[in-house]
Protein backbone atom coordinates (compact mmCIF):
# COMPACT_ATOMS: atom_id res chain seq x y z
CA UNK A 1 0.00 0.00 0.00
CA UNK A 2 1.55 3.47 -0.60
CA UNK A 3 0.34 5.02 2.37
CA UNK A 4 1.74 2.27 4.39
CA UNK A 5 4.97 2.52 2.00
CA UNK A 6 5.50 6.10 2.60
CA UNK A 7 5.85 6.23 6.18
CA UNK A 8 8.04 2.95 6.07
CA UNK A 9 10.54 5.53 4.18
CA UNK A 10 9.70 8.51 6.39
CA UNK A 11 11.22 6.18 9.38
CA UNK A 12 14.09 4.74 7.65
CA UNK A 13 14.72 8.22 6.11
CA UNK A 14 14.33 10.06 9.26
CA UNK A 15 16.91 7.94 11.19
CA UNK A 16 19.45 7.88 8.72
CA UNK A 17 19.29 11.30 7.89
CA UNK A 18 20.69 12.70 11.87
CA UNK A 19 23.07 15.28 10.67
CA UNK A 20 22.06 15.45 7.26
CA UNK A 21 23.19 18.94 5.97
CA UNK A 22 20.58 21.22 3.65
CA UNK A 23 22.38 22.20 0.52
CA UNK A 24 23.08 26.10 0.31
CA UNK A 25 21.64 28.17 -2.41
CA UNK A 26 25.12 28.00 -4.41
CA UNK A 27 24.49 27.32 -7.91
CA UNK A 28 27.05 24.56 -10.00
CA UNK A 29 27.02 21.68 -12.30
CA UNK A 30 25.71 18.71 -11.51
CA UNK A 31 28.27 16.12 -11.23
CA UNK A 32 30.71 14.62 -8.65
CA UNK A 33 30.23 15.82 -5.11
CA UNK A 34 31.17 15.39 -1.47
CA UNK A 35 28.59 17.64 -0.19
CA UNK A 36 25.21 19.08 -0.37
CA UNK A 37 27.00 22.47 -1.23
CA UNK A 38 28.75 21.25 -3.96
CA UNK A 39 25.01 20.65 -5.76
CA UNK A 40 22.49 23.43 -6.99
CA UNK A 41 20.02 24.80 -4.34
CA UNK A 42 17.40 22.06 -5.76
CA UNK A 43 19.56 18.99 -5.47
CA UNK A 44 21.41 16.96 -2.85
CA UNK A 45 24.57 14.77 -2.76
CA UNK A 46 23.34 11.35 -2.85
CA UNK A 47 26.50 8.56 -2.83
CA UNK A 48 28.93 11.39 -4.62
CA UNK A 49 26.38 12.45 -7.04
CA UNK A 50 24.38 15.72 -7.43
CA UNK A 51 20.49 14.74 -7.80
CA UNK A 52 16.69 16.04 -6.77
CA UNK A 53 15.58 16.67 -4.07
CA UNK A 54 13.12 14.31 -2.82
CA UNK A 55 14.12 11.00 -4.72
CA UNK A 56 13.25 7.80 -3.25
CA UNK A 57 17.27 6.53 -3.68
CA UNK A 58 17.15 6.39 -6.92
CA UNK A 59 14.68 3.99 -8.33
CA UNK A 60 11.82 6.91 -9.26
CA UNK A 61 11.77 10.63 -8.87
CA UNK A 62 9.08 12.43 -6.74
CA UNK A 63 7.95 16.15 -8.51
CA UNK A 64 10.34 18.30 -7.57
CA UNK A 65 9.17 20.31 -4.44
CA UNK A 66 7.73 24.15 -4.43
CA UNK A 67 9.86 25.94 -1.34
CA UNK A 68 7.36 27.54 0.79
CA UNK A 69 9.49 29.89 2.65
CA UNK A 70 11.43 29.14 5.66
CA UNK A 71 9.64 28.28 9.09
CA UNK A 72 10.95 29.78 12.24
CA UNK A 73 12.99 27.51 14.39
CA UNK A 74 12.80 24.80 15.55
CA UNK A 75 10.50 23.74 12.44
CA UNK A 76 10.40 20.11 13.12
CA UNK A 77 6.36 19.06 12.42
CA UNK A 78 5.56 22.17 10.92
CA UNK A 79 4.55 22.03 7.41
CA UNK A 80 6.68 22.91 4.74
CA UNK A 81 7.00 22.21 0.83
CA UNK A 82 11.01 21.42 0.18
CA UNK A 83 13.94 20.92 2.69
CA UNK A 84 15.26 24.63 2.31
CA UNK A 85 11.74 25.24 4.37
CA UNK A 86 13.19 23.13 7.21
CA UNK A 87 15.93 23.55 9.88
CA UNK A 88 19.18 22.12 8.91
CA UNK A 89 19.52 18.54 9.68
CA UNK A 90 15.98 17.93 8.66
CA UNK A 91 14.17 16.94 5.63
CA UNK A 92 10.48 18.02 4.30
CA UNK A 93 8.22 14.96 3.37
CA UNK A 94 5.97 17.39 0.58
CA UNK A 95 2.38 16.79 -0.20
CA UNK A 96 2.96 16.03 -3.23
CA UNK A 97 5.77 13.46 -3.22
CA UNK A 98 4.23 11.92 0.10
CA UNK A 99 1.08 12.66 0.39
CA UNK A 100 1.58 14.15 3.91
CA UNK A 101 -1.11 17.17 4.05
CA UNK A 102 0.68 20.63 3.76
CA UNK A 103 4.24 18.89 3.93
CA UNK A 104 6.09 18.17 7.35
CA UNK A 105 9.43 18.92 8.63
CA UNK A 106 11.12 15.79 10.09
CA UNK A 107 14.07 15.39 12.48
CA UNK A 108 15.57 12.19 13.77
CA UNK A 109 16.30 11.93 17.79
CA UNK A 110 17.90 8.15 17.74
CA UNK A 111 20.88 10.18 19.02
CA UNK A 112 20.37 13.41 19.51
CA UNK A 113 18.02 15.58 21.81
CA UNK A 114 14.88 17.67 19.92
CA UNK A 115 14.68 21.53 20.20
CA UNK A 116 13.25 22.80 23.12
CA UNK A 117 9.05 22.37 23.04
CA UNK A 118 9.51 19.08 20.92
CA UNK A 119 9.41 15.74 22.27
CA UNK A 120 11.22 12.59 20.67
CA UNK A 121 8.79 9.62 20.27
CA UNK A 122 9.22 6.35 18.77
CA UNK A 123 7.17 5.42 14.85
CA UNK A 124 5.06 2.98 14.24
CA UNK A 125 7.41 1.58 11.57
CA UNK A 126 10.55 1.98 14.06
CA UNK A 127 12.69 4.82 14.57
CA UNK A 128 11.85 7.91 16.38
CA UNK A 129 11.56 11.53 15.22
CA UNK A 130 10.74 15.05 17.23
CA UNK A 131 6.67 16.32 17.48
CA UNK A 132 4.97 18.68 18.70
CA UNK A 133 2.98 18.12 21.66
CA UNK A 134 -0.84 18.70 21.70
CA UNK A 135 -4.12 18.32 23.57
CA UNK A 136 -5.98 18.55 20.34
CA UNK A 137 -6.04 19.00 16.63
CA UNK A 138 -6.36 23.04 17.37
CA UNK A 139 -2.63 22.43 18.77
CA UNK A 140 -1.20 21.37 15.45
CA UNK A 141 -0.05 22.71 11.72
CA UNK A 142 -2.94 21.92 9.20
CA UNK A 143 -3.61 18.67 8.16
CA UNK A 144 -2.36 17.62 12.10
CA UNK A 145 -4.19 14.82 13.77
CA UNK A 146 -3.69 15.10 18.15
CA UNK A 147 -2.64 11.06 18.83
CA UNK A 148 -0.36 8.86 20.01
CA UNK A 149 1.86 7.22 17.71
CA UNK A 150 1.91 4.04 19.58
CA UNK A 151 0.61 2.38 22.03
CA UNK A 152 0.38 4.41 25.24
CA UNK A 153 2.98 6.53 23.64
CA UNK A 154 2.43 10.30 24.53
CA UNK A 155 0.01 13.14 22.53
CA UNK A 156 1.93 14.57 19.96
CA UNK A 157 0.99 15.50 15.89
CA UNK A 158 0.35 13.26 13.33
CA UNK A 159 0.38 13.76 9.82
CA UNK A 160 -3.63 13.06 8.63
CA UNK A 161 -5.75 15.21 6.24
CA UNK A 162 -9.47 15.03 7.30
CA UNK A 163 -10.71 17.54 4.59
CA UNK A 164 -9.44 18.59 0.77
CA UNK A 165 -8.85 21.80 2.09
CA UNK A 166 -5.92 19.99 4.42
CA UNK A 167 -4.43 19.03 0.93
CA UNK A 168 -3.69 22.64 -0.83
CA UNK A 169 -1.79 21.19 -3.56
CA UNK A 170 -3.31 17.69 -4.35
CA UNK A 171 -6.59 18.78 -4.04
CA UNK A 172 -7.94 15.40 -2.73
CA UNK A 173 -8.01 14.22 0.93
CA UNK A 174 -8.13 10.34 1.50
CA UNK A 175 -10.19 10.34 4.82
CA UNK A 176 -9.45 6.46 5.62
CA UNK A 177 -5.76 7.02 4.86
CA UNK A 178 -5.26 10.50 6.29
CA UNK A 179 -3.01 10.77 3.00
CA UNK A 180 -3.60 13.65 0.23
CA UNK A 181 -3.78 11.28 -2.63
CA UNK A 182 -6.16 11.47 -5.96
CA UNK A 183 -6.15 7.60 -6.71
CA UNK A 184 -5.36 6.36 -3.06
CA UNK A 185 -4.37 2.71 -2.53
CA UNK A 186 -5.80 1.04 0.19
CA UNK A 187 -4.44 -2.22 2.16
CA UNK A 188 -7.92 -3.84 1.96
CA UNK A 189 -11.32 -3.18 0.67
CA UNK A 190 -13.09 -3.26 4.13
CA UNK A 191 -15.03 0.08 5.07
CA UNK A 192 -15.62 1.81 8.07
CA UNK A 193 -17.94 -1.04 10.22
CA UNK A 194 -16.67 -4.11 8.06
CA UNK A 195 -15.41 -7.18 10.24
CA UNK A 196 -11.62 -7.36 9.78
CA UNK A 197 -9.32 -9.66 11.47
CA UNK A 198 -6.10 -7.97 10.98
CA UNK A 199 -5.64 -4.13 9.45
CA UNK A 200 -4.86 -5.57 5.99
CA UNK A 201 -8.69 -5.98 5.93
CA UNK A 202 -9.68 -2.50 5.63
CA UNK A 203 -9.68 0.35 3.84
CA UNK A 204 -7.19 2.59 6.33
CA UNK A 205 -5.61 -0.13 7.91
CA UNK A 206 -6.79 0.66 10.70
CA UNK A 207 -8.45 -2.35 12.66
CA UNK A 208 -10.67 -3.20 16.15
CA UNK A 209 -9.37 -7.22 16.06
CA UNK A 210 -12.50 -9.38 17.34
CA UNK A 211 -13.42 -9.22 20.35
CA UNK A 212 -16.93 -9.22 22.54
CA UNK A 213 -16.50 -5.14 22.01
CA UNK A 214 -15.88 -5.75 18.45
CA UNK A 215 -17.79 -8.88 17.20
CA UNK A 216 -15.79 -10.56 14.20
CA UNK A 217 -13.67 -7.44 14.40
CA UNK A 218 -14.32 -3.88 13.37
CA UNK A 219 -13.05 -1.26 10.43
CA UNK A 220 -12.23 2.32 11.52
CA UNK A 221 -10.20 5.29 11.00
CA UNK A 222 -7.94 7.86 12.88
CA UNK A 223 -10.40 11.31 13.66
CA UNK A 224 -11.01 14.05 15.78
CA UNK A 225 -14.14 14.46 16.83
CA UNK A 226 -13.98 18.76 16.30
CA UNK A 227 -12.88 18.15 13.05
CA UNK A 228 -15.78 14.75 11.76
CA UNK A 229 -13.16 14.37 8.99
CA UNK A 230 -14.63 10.46 8.95
CA UNK A 231 -15.01 9.00 5.42
CA UNK A 232 -18.29 9.24 4.20
CA UNK A 233 -21.14 7.47 6.19
CA UNK A 234 -19.23 7.53 9.50
CA UNK A 235 -18.96 9.47 12.49
CA UNK A 236 -15.97 10.40 14.50
CA UNK A 237 -16.63 9.33 18.19
CA UNK A 238 -14.11 10.18 21.02
CA UNK A 239 -11.74 7.64 21.73
CA UNK A 240 -11.38 6.49 25.59
CA UNK A 241 -7.94 6.92 26.21
CA UNK A 242 -7.69 10.26 27.56
CA UNK A 243 -7.02 12.18 24.27
CA UNK A 244 -8.93 15.09 24.63
CA UNK A 245 -9.50 14.98 20.63
CA UNK A 246 -8.46 11.66 19.02
CA UNK A 247 -11.38 9.23 17.93
CA UNK A 248 -12.25 6.59 15.82
CA UNK A 249 -14.69 6.18 12.92
CA UNK A 250 -18.02 4.62 13.28
CA UNK A 251 -20.56 3.81 10.61
CA UNK A 252 -23.41 5.67 11.21
CA UNK A 253 -27.39 4.84 11.67
CA UNK A 254 -30.63 5.22 11.76
CA UNK A 255 -31.65 1.84 13.33
CA UNK A 256 -30.25 -1.68 13.89
CA UNK A 257 -30.95 -2.71 10.39
CA UNK A 258 -28.41 -0.42 8.94
CA UNK A 259 -25.71 -2.67 11.07
CA UNK A 260 -24.20 -6.14 10.98
CA UNK A 261 -24.68 -8.81 12.91
CA UNK A 262 -23.99 -8.59 16.46
CA UNK A 263 -24.23 -4.70 16.43
CA UNK A 264 -27.10 -2.49 17.51
CA UNK A 265 -27.88 1.58 16.34
CA UNK A 266 -26.13 2.93 19.78
CA UNK A 267 -26.47 6.47 20.49
CA UNK A 268 -23.44 8.49 20.29
CA UNK A 269 -22.99 12.01 21.11
CA UNK A 270 -24.85 13.94 17.92
CA UNK A 271 -25.57 11.00 16.13
CA UNK A 272 -26.01 7.00 16.23
CA UNK A 273 -23.13 4.78 15.47
CA UNK A 274 -23.10 0.57 15.01
CA UNK A 275 -21.76 -0.57 18.01
CA UNK A 276 -22.27 -2.72 20.91
CA UNK A 277 -24.18 -1.53 23.46
CA UNK A 278 -22.41 -0.95 26.72
CA UNK A 279 -23.61 -3.16 29.89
Amino acid sequence: MKTRAIIAAVASLVVSLVGWSCGSSKQSPAGPCTADAQCKSTEWCNNGTCVPLQTDGGTAQFPLPECTGANSSPSAGQNCGCSFDCDVGELCFDERGFGIPGGVCSRGCGGDPCPAGLVCVELETGGNVCDIPCKNAADCPKGGLCRPRTFNGPFVCTEHCQSDSDCPLVGKCDRYTGECSVTPTWLGNGDVGDACETPNDCRSGVCFPPSNSFPAGYCTAYCAPSMQGCPAGAFCVLAIDGGEDYGACFKECTSPADCRLGYGCVKAPDASVCAVAAN
